[in-house]
């Protein structure tokens, strides 16, 4: 049978005793036992500077968080464009013809088709469909100047690629003109 405990045994008072004696044993556990105890003749480490100073800190590098936010959110364009550029200068095909185009519109950065070009000529010589198409306008519009007969292959790869505007380009400009060919 059953040992029952009566109701006095669980009052309040009692579970307070016997948790603070239990821990008055732990404690003294603790202190006596010779693996939770180290005995050592190193100094202990000293912190270098004040607490004011590690404040001081804190502050400054949430002060400069703050102005990177409010660059970052009112200097967006300017944000992505060198961002973007870190990974075209990396050798990414997508990075290399979205700063081309950044490039071509001005956005983020000055206007300069020339430097807009040469990042579409990176990004087509990867197989980029979409910068080949921009690289082939670019020689029909007399930004740059391509190989005879280079700007219908590149127009072609763009079409083959899912381009649906190189087929326009194709029609427009390449068959029965010589744009395509000078």
């Amino acid at each position: 049978m059953r040992n029952r405990r009566s109701v006095q045994e669980f009052s309040s008072d009692n579970c307070y005793k016997n948790n603070v004696s239990l821990l008055s044993k732990a404690k003294q556990y603790a202190l006596s036992s010779s693996s939770w105890t180290k005995k050592s003749n190193s100094k202990p480490l000293k912190v270098k500077g004040s607490v004011c100073s590690l404040k001081l800190w804190e502050i400054a590098i949430l002060f400069g968080v703050f102005i990177f936010a409010c660059y970052a959110y009112w200097y967006f364009d300017h944000f992505n464009f060198h961002v973007v550029r870190m990974y075209a200068l990396a050798g990414y095909d997508e990075a290399q013809h979205k700063v081309g185009q950044y490039y071509m519109q001005g956005k983020g950065v000055d206007k300069h088709p020339a430097k807009g070009m040469e990042y579409f000529r990176l990004a087509s010589d990867q197989g980029h469909a979409g910068a080949s198409h921009n690289l082939a306008l670019g020689h029909i519009m007399r930004h740059v100047k391509l190989k005879k007969g280079e700007a219908r292959n590149l127009l072609n790869h763009a079409h083959r690629n899912g381009v649906p505007q190189a087929a326009v380009a194709i029609e427009k400009y390449c068959d029965g003109h010589r744009r395509c060919f000078d």
